[in-house]
């Protein structure tokens, strides 16, 4: 038989008992909302990493970039520099005679700055060593 006094146990212990499911609910929520700020600050702090590593990496590229547009123009002023003399080597190649060259390959050992033309024409043409008979193989053949 149900009493009043077991009816008021039993009400009292279904509150203790809710009380005790909303305790236990924002324990966990806590817990899971701490998990989350950990994570929320971890992933933070690994952003923030990565931002800074490419922001260092900007500023390197930026740095190299600038290097890099420096010796440009350098280059493009050498070449427009070096033109004149490479036209004027052309033009000095087509007017050489043949008789200029049979002079040249006479030569048992040719005057020192002859040596040193055909040496800057061997290196010029990207040969490795210098002989003075192989030149005059290459150019008199």
């Amino acid at each position: 038989m149900v009493t009043f006094y077991n009816f008021k146990a039993f009400y009292w212990n279904q509150e203790c008992l809710l009380e005790f499911r909303a305790v236990f609910m924002v324990e966990k929520c806590h817990v899971v909302t701490r998990s989350l700020y950990v994570k929320y600050s971890q992933s933070t702090a690994e952003v923030q990493l990565k931002q800074n590593f490419a922001q260092e990496k900007q500023s390197d590229l930026e740095r190299q970039s600038e290097v890099i547009g420096r010796e440009k123009v350098e280059a493009e002023q050498a070449l427009e520099d070096a033109l004149p003399a490479l036209e004027a080597a052309a033009e000095a190649l087509n007017n050489l005679k043949k008789d200029e060259i049979t002079e040249i390959r006479s030569f048992a050992k040719p005057h020192i700055l002859v040596q040193k033309v055909l040496l800057e024409l061997d290196i010029f043409l990207d040969a490795a060593t210098f002989n003075w008979m192989n030149e005059l193989k290459k150019f008199m053949v």
